[in-house]
């Protein structure tokens, strides 16, 4: 049995090795989560659920911590499983880095007997966000590649990610790294929290790790950031529209 306590999470698994169970407990609220395979991290373990720094191949650290970020107009409030201050998450402080400078995160190892679905939650707000990169190599290979990638400001909130893992990769088993890199400025911090690999397919728009997006050029990464730029936006405008309603009904 896994026991840990914070923040109200009560995280404990039952079963044998052919089917162990998850159960997490977060502020009386009980999410059940079940697969062969299934892995997660919310950050809590001061462990970090064997997720290990990449040193030697980059150029500083990712950080676990609570609430704010220290540096002001940039990082979240407060993580994403628990959403308050007792909560923690992984981020890059950008504070004190030059341009490009990178951070790197290695997740353990893992294998299935199915496709797979990778999904967490990203956090990259402030005027000097750089870029998040999340790269994976099969364990029959030494080459990490880039399968998935966003940069710049995204706005003040998390926002989920999906990356999908084809049968035969999951199969031949794969590792993942979460790099970090800095623009110019210290509003820029990036931050991940509740990763977690489960069974079954993600949506069709999610990223592969049989792709490898290539480094963009500025003007696509003016595009690119223009589009995320109005998904944004859009987003704002219809939470606007639902508290309004809400007050109506008041």
């Amino acid at each position: 049995m896994i026991y840990s306590e914070t923040c109200q999470i009560y995280q404990y698994a039952i079963g044998n090795e052919n089917e162990i169970k998850f159960f997490t407990t977060i502020h009386q609220m009980e999410i059940i989560v079940a697969a062969k395979t299934q892995t997660y991290c919310g950050f809590e373990d001061p462990d970090l659920c064997g997720f290990i720094q990449e040193n030697g191949t980059d150029n500083f650290n990712w950080t676990r911590t609570q609430g704010r970020t220290p540096s002001a107009n940039t990082g979240p409030s407060y993580d994403h499983t628990c959403k308050d201050r007792n909560g923690h998450y992984m981020y890059i402080e950008a504070s004190g880095q030059s341009k490009g400078n990178k951070a790197r995160m290695k997740t353990p190892k893992y294998r299935g007997l199915n496709s797979q679905c990778i999904e967490f939650f990203y956090h990259m707000y402030g005027r000097n966000t750089g870029t998040l990169t999340v790269l994976s190599k099969v364990l029959t290979s030494e080459e990490f590649k880039a399968v998935w990638r966003v940069f710049g400001n995204q706005g003040n909130l998390w926002i989920k990610a999906s990356i999908s893992v084809s049968e035969e990769i999951a199969r031949s088993g794969y590792q993942l790294i979460f790099e970090g890199a800095t623009d110019t400025g210290y509003e820029g911090d990036i931050s991940i929290d509740d990763f977690r690999i489960r069974d079954g397919l993600c949506a069709e728009d999610a990223a592969s790790l049989e792709m490898t997006p290539a480094p963009l050029p500025k003007k696509e990464m003016t595009k690119l950031f223009n589009e995320q730029l109005e998904r944004y936006r859009k987003l704002m405008r219809r939470r606007e529209r639902m508290r309004r309603t809400q007050t109506k009904r008041k």
